[in-house]
């Protein structure tokens, strides 16, 4: 288990946004089947490459840094940096759209850093998918100002400074959601039947007892 203490050690929480969606890259790779989409994503993860990513810390004004494309090498040497980065699906999604720019900081070096509460959640809950939207949506009462399908061509489109604030309040949920969890010590997550919501389950916390 990761123990860190807020006051010894530097935390922050992390996401990013990307410049590309997957179905952008390859139009047809919502048709093929789990083995085969699971494989094709790993191929396409480093193309759609990072529009910005962003780190807040764990201090009550929330600090913000973000970093755009161009600054990939810079973002992984301040993830780097820190004791415990904590982010929501980052371990096989973010740095993987990261892994080209991995040189002397190593996948494996930042992975040993990260608490990824997305993997943590999905373990306890039996492999349920848990998106960051529907888990704020029914613990915080907040959503998502924005469709993400939208936000890379918002991102192309010139548009950098709304998706920096996606960005920005991506990670702030986050930081909320996992402080309310680990005060809570459960969580609300949507019961579904193909694909539609028809009830309200509870989990317990994994990071409950994770010093912080």
């Amino acid at each position: 288990m990761i123990t860190y203490s807020g006051e010894k050690h530097r935390i922050c929480f992390f996401d990013l946004e990307t410049e590309y969606l997957l179905q952008e890259l390859d139009p047809e790779i919502n048709r093929l089947n789990f083995q085969k989409k699971q494989a094709r994503c790993l191929k396409l993860m480093p193309k759609l490459n990072m529009a910005v990513g962003c780190l807040i810390s764990n201090d009550e004004e929330s600090t913000a840094l973000f970093f755009e494309k161009g600054e990939e090498i810079e973002l992984i040497q301040t993830l780097y940096e820190h004791d415990l980065i904590i982010g929501h699906n980052v371990i096989d999604f973010d740095y993987h759209v990261l892994s080209p720019h991995f040189k002397v900081i190593t996948l494996q070096d930042l992975q040993e850093k990260t608490y990824d509460t997305f993997l943590k959640l999905q373990e306890a809950s039996g492999n349920m998918w848990l998106g960051l939207d529907e888990l704020c949506r029914l613990n915080l009462g907040t959503r998502k100002p924005l469709d993400t399908l939208e936000v890379p061509k918002l991102w192309r489109s010139g548009e950098k400074e709304k998706v920096k604030e996606y960005c920005f309040n991506d990670v702030l949920m986050l930081k909320k959601l996992f402080l309310h969890g680990k005060e809570k010590g459960v969580l609300k997550y949507p019961i579904k039947n193909h694909g539609k919501q028809t009830g309200v389950g509870e989990l317990k916390v994994p990071w409950v007892d994770l010093e912080f």
